[in-house]
């Protein structure tokens, strides 16, 4: 599991009696992934929020630095949480190096989306900008709540290749964290909506990472979507 600055996730396993202990082994607090964390902004404080509650992630301090971790007695259900943690650091990095600025491309493509959703859906089908609960901080471009379940939906944009990255980025974590989620919320599908309307952004390689992590693990519940052709949209949906 890459981060968004292209480093790579570590998890340490550590036996303790009869529970088994995946760790960070501190690398987050001790700067090892290049980036600095601060848990007062408002970003981090929902990303902290989401997996102390949800996941139970847990932290210590000790040799100087914050260790996160999460412990189990059953052997089976180590993956489990390496998985769990794996994911909790990725956020973490990932969501730092983010420059939570706005970039008026992507206001102005989420604009013109909801508008054609609007106006081919009506104005009561999806709930636009909103968290997934009351209780989950968690925000998704676009969400559709019906018998048969729950649709996520994210817009991806940006002016530049750097704005691009940072909105596949956000998109991409937010639906990872949700993962554990899908059968509490009962949810059926994700989908993203990518800008393609300039080929040099998107195929430019700062993009062409995460783009194609996010083209590998399409699945019929994973499902991708490009701007050029959103007549497909009606069908995911």
């Amino acid at each position: 599991m890459a981060t968004i600055n292209n480093l790579f996730v570590s998890v340490f396993i550590t036996k303790r009696g009869d529970d088994y202990i995946a760790t960070d082994g501190g690398w987050i607090d001790s700067g090892l992934y290049e980036c600095e964390v601060d848990w007062k902004a408002l970003g981090f404080k929902k990303i902290g929020a989401f997996y102390i509650e949800n996941l139970c992630i847990e932290k210590t301090n000790a040799k100087g630095h914050v260790f996160y971790f999460k412990r189990i007695n059953k052997l089976e259900l180590l993956p489990n949480i390496v998985f769990d943690l794996a994911n909790f650091i990725n956020a973490v990095v990932s969501s730092s190096n983010i420059k939570f600025t706005a970039d008026r491309e992507e206001i102005t493509f989420r604009k013109n989306v909801r508008g054609f959703m609007i106006q081919k859906f009506g104005n009561e089908r999806f709930e636009y900008d909103k968290p997934l609960s009351e209780s989950n901080p968690i925000r998704f471009n676009a969400i559709e709540r019906s018998k048969d379940g729950v649709k996520l939906i994210n817009f991806v944009s940006g002016s530049n290749s750097s704005y691009y990255a940072n909105s596949l980025c956000r998109s991409n974590t937010n639906f990872q964290m949700v993962i554990p989620l899908h059968g509490k919320y009962n949810i059926k599908r994700t989908i993203t909506l990518l800008d393609d309307r300039k080929p040099s952004v998107i195929n430019s390689p700062q993009v062409q990472t995460y783009y194609n992590f996010l083209m590998d693990n399409r699945t019929e519940e994973n499902r991708v979507i490009l701007w050029s052709q959103k007549s497909e949209f009606a069908n995911a949906v």
